[in-house]
This record gives C-alpha cells, structure tokens and sequence, in this order.
C-alpha cells in the first residue's frame, strides 16, 4: 500500500467543463491584480498593444473637428447654382488638407480635396468627375443637395463619446482610434507576473545531451510563450525535482514574486505527482480534474496569506497547451482586469465520423482550408496527448460534447487558434 499523501480526494466528482470554467472565472475576480488598483500605469501609445485599459476613454474633441470635403472636387454654396442645367463659376481659391480656408466668395467655387476643411459659406462638394473645364470657368453637370459629400463636425466622432471601455485588452485599431482623438497616452494595468514550473525529473533543457529515459522540456518554452503572447510576464521559469519537498519551497518563493504560478506536470495520480499535495500543505485546492480530454488532471488552488493563484497543468506538451489555451488563458485574461473574453466559435461540417459516444468534453487538433468557404474540419491523424507536432498542423480546435457522435457532414463546433486569444 502506498504512502503517498493527498490520496483521500480521489472519489471527489469530476468536473464537467462548464462547471469547470465558471467556478475558475469565479476566483479571477478575487485576484490580487484585479483588487490593486495602485498597480496602474500610464504609457504611449506605442507601448499599449495587448495591454489591458484600467479606465475608460472618452473622446476629448469632434472628429472632424470642422466640416471637412469627403472627396477631391470643388466646394460650392448651393444657392449660386442653378436648379436646372448646368451651371459655370470661376474658382476663387485653391484649399488642400491642412490648410485654413478662406471664406467662399459669392458666386464663386474653390478647390478642395479630400480632408480639407471647407470654408465659410460653402455647404457642399461637387466631385470633379461631375464637372469640367470651360476656359477659366468650372462647370458642373449636377446640383448637389445642401451638406453633400461634406464630413460634418463630430461625424465620426464626438466630444465625450465613449471611445474604449475599462477591461478591454488593447488591439492596433484601438490604439489608432485613441490616437485620431489626440489620445497620446493611455492608462493600462501592469502585466500580470506569471510564474512557470515545469516538474519532472526526466526533463531535460534542449541542447543537452538527452539520457536513458528523459526527454526534452517542451513547456519550459511553451507555456512561457503563451503567457508572453497575452502581453503578460513570464517570470521564474524553473524545473522541479518530483519531490514534496522542492514543490513546496518552489510554489512558496514563486509565491513571493508571481500573481499568478502556473505548474505543468505532478498533478495525476501516480507517486511522483506533488503539485496538489503542495499547493493543499500552502493552501487550498479549489479544482482537481475536469470531464475532458486530454487534460482532465487540471488542477486549481490558491496559496499564501494572499491567495496566489495556481494552475496546474498537465505536463503532456499537447495536454499543456489545451488546458492553457482553454482554462488558464481565460483565468488570466480575467485576472487582468479584461471585461469580456468569449472565444469566437463556428460551425463547421465534420470531414470525418465519430460514431462511439464519449462520456467526456473532447477538444481535437484540427484544421480547416481558410481559401475554401465549404472547408470541412479535418482531424490531426495522431491525437495522442505527446504528439506535439498536431498543434502545428491544426489552425484549431474541434470540440466534441459529451456522448455526441459525428458523421461526415454533420456540423461541429470549431475554434479557431486565431480566434482564441
């Protein structure tokens, strides 16, 4: 009989995956990120891209700021043309973008081009396709209706108006509309710290000569990655012999510098697995093994006085990635200060059969043809959970529900990795 601790919890229910993803969700909102609100900071915003705004911003002025010509051709005041027929002006001013425009005579026309500012007493814009040269003269085939291809002030925005709400996770665009509103500066939460430990004692740094038995440490790099790709820190990326001991004292000192610990290994049920018995002797364990495939063994607990978040992930590279991809990338998102992260979803015809129902969530490596409309989700062949190779062929993730078959045709559900994050 073994005298491996922690052994009590094995009968405790499993989790199905919404369950699951709810009540992690649920300790994001307690996190020390989200209740630190000394942890803001102001940057360009050049060094916003993927950081998560801590208020919301407002448009400080109109856009445009004055009526502007929507178009190259020549502004007019709709009163000196006439309602029938073509009519003929002299032009009496020249207005590019940029420049102050000088009020329009009467009975006269100016040039204007696109995003200059139209000038006083003008209230359209003729294209120069409908019009032409007659010596000095311009003439115009059309009438316009008063304001027509004019931007008028505030049109694509206005003074005051809600341009980025707080929590949302900054993209280029974003960062282009503060700047159209002279936005020059954003305030943003820190990045979260991550720590990473990797346990195993059969892991081995690439680059090293590989022993009888080991194998290289994927997630040394993976999971680093990831966290890096979300615009947080990565920090404390480390090794753990599987023993209580060192994962105790490695979950303890990360403690000390991390928001967040992410494991990936020791959280199954074999003797060398030490991660939840750690983190119960710190802490609490709030989640041990989830109805899915691969990844079930996902563990969650917090350690410490302040609750320090810790992940454990499967160490399976495959399984790693999933788990990440699917619980710890929306947990820390939240734990960011992010209102609202939903992955994107289609659905998709099945290019393949799966006729024997599972009683678990299953989450397939799988790809689609992007050029073709009518593309089916074909599976990765190996689906094993070492098969690292299948994250790299896949462009997603098909997601089978609990006792669901398939045939040929039939609509899934497909996540794109582009749409996850």
């Amino acid at each position: 009989m073994s005298n491996y601790p922690d052994r009590g919890d094995e009968a405790e229910p499993v989790l199905d995956f919404d369950q699951a993803i709810t009540h992690l969700l649920g300790f994001a909102n307690l996190s020390r990120q989200n209740q630190d609100h000394d942890r803001e900071q102001t940057l360009t915003l050049a060094a916003c891209l993927g950081k998560v705004l801590a208020h919301p911003v407002l448009a400080p002025c109109a856009v445009p700021p004055c009526p502007v010509s929507a178009l190259d051709g020549y502004a007019v005041n709709t009163e000196d043309l006439c309602a029938e027929g073509e009519t003929c002006l002299p032009v009496s001013s020249r207005i590019a973008a940029g420049q102050v425009a000088p009020p329009l005579t009467g009975g006269t026309t100016a040039r204007i081009f696109t995003g200059a500012a139209l000038p006083p007493h003008a209230n359209a814009v003729i294209a120069q396709e409908a019009s032409y040269l007659s010596g000095d003269l311009v003439c115009f085939t059309q009438k316009p209706i008063v304001g027509e291809d004019v931007k008028a002030t505030g049109s694509d925005l206005e003074e005051g108006q809600l341009l980025l709400e707080r929590g949302r996770r900054l993209q280029p665009q974003d960062i282009a509309l503060a700047a159209s509103a002279g936005i020059d500066r954003l305030t943003v939460f820190q990045p979260l710290r991550v720590a990473v430990l990797c346990s195993g004692d059969e892991l081995v740094d690439p680059g090293q000569p590989l022993s009888p038995g080991c194998i290289y440490n994927a997630n040394r790099f993976l999971i680093p990655a990831q966290v890096e790709a979300l615009g947080m820190l990565a920090i404390s990326v480390e090794r753990l012999a599987d023993t209580l001991s060192a994962t105790r004292e490695a979950l303890f000192a990360a403690a000390e510098i991390a928001d967040v610990i992410i494991t990936t290994g020791g959280v199954s049920v074999g003797e060398e697995d030490h991660i939840r018995a750690a983190i119960r002797s710190l802490g609490k364990v709030h989640i041990w093994r989830i109805n899915m495939r691969p990844g079930k063994p996902f563990t969650f607990g917090q350690i410490g006085e302040e609750c320090i978040p810790v992940l454990g992930l499967p160490g399976n590279p495959v399984s790693a990635f999933l788990n990440f991809a699917l619980l710890a990338q929306p947990f820390l998102l939240k734990a960011q200060g992010v209102v609202a992260h939903q992955p994107l979803s289609l659905r998709l015809p099945a290019g393949f059969d799966r006729l024997k129902p599972k009683p678990h969530r299953e989450f397939l490596r799988a790809r689609i043809d992007p050029a073709d409309p009518l593309s089916h989700v074909m599976l990765y062949p190996n689906q094993g959970s070492s098969a690292l190779i299948s994250t790299t062929w896949a462009n997603g993730i098909a997601v089978l529900r609990e006792q669901q078959t398939i045939q040929a045709g039939d609509l899934i559900e497909f996540i794109p990795f582009s749409w996850m994050n």
